[in-house]
């Protein structure tokens, strides 16, 4: 098996190299996991725009889908090389290694055309909407809920501890659809519309993450939403 760069890649990446070095200062340090520092959040926007102008934030995505019709090799020199110039985080965990993922696999070809562009081009950042009160990593245990009404579902429940949730513009929402079914089952991801940190109080328990506080919150139950 052959472990080398093909040449197309490597000039690839020394084109990704000579960008970064010349868009990210000397001595910038990003945040050395994956959540965002709010005073860097400014500079990662800028920055991830860029990038994904060039349809470099996700060279592994499909080219109708705002990537560049690579493979997970590029992906991997790109995360390198963020890696290695201290690059700030600019919400990629749960946007391109999370949601953006999970939709490839499972979503429809009309939710992926409405939501995958814009994590591609760097405009929208994803928080995960997972962990309750009463429910962290069982998520059997979740309670939240999303009940049809018409052509919307109604979602009734609290989230907390939202990563990254404190600059997200929207949400990777877990609710349970079936509350017949099985614990580990009957439940459901949304892409919620909801501006997060709008949406609730900051939890200082998590980087000022904003807890999603008890109530109603309507999401469209359309063939893109």
């Amino acid at each position: 098996m052959n472990f080398n760069l093909s040449a197309e890649t490597r000039a690839w990446r020394d084109e990704l190299r000579a960008f970064l070095q010349a868009e990210i200062p000397p001595g910038f340090a990003g945040s050395d996991d994956f959540f965002d520092r709010e005073d860097q959040v400014p500079f990662a926007r800028e920055l991830y725009r860029k990038l994904g102008s060039r349809r470099w934030l996700t060279p592994a995505w499909a080219e109708e889908y705002g990537g560049m019709g690579k493979t997970a090799i590029e992906q991997m020199v790109l995360n390198e090389e963020l890696a290695w110039h201290r690059a700030p985080a600019g919400g990629r965990l749960f946007t391109i290694g999370i949601t953006g993922p999970a939709m490839l696999v499972h979503a429809s070809p009309e939710q992926n055309a409405r939501y995958l562009p814009r994590m591609a081009s760097g405009e929208d950042w994803y928080c995960q909407g997972f962990s309750e009160p009463e429910s962290g990593s069982d998520l059997a245990s979740m309670q939240t809920s999303a009940t049809r009404d018409g052509d919307e579902y109604v979602i009734r429940g609290q989230k907390i501890w939202t990563s990254n949730g404190h600059v997200a513009d929207r949400m990777l929402l877990l609710a349970r659809t079936d509350q017949g079914a099985a614990k580990h089952r009957g439940s459901a991801p949304s892409s919620s519309t909801c501006r997060p940190r709008d949406h609730g109080a900051a939890d200082p328990e998590h980087r000022g993450a904003p807890r999603l506080q008890p109530g109603l919150l309507r999401r469209r139950a359309r063939a893109g939403g």
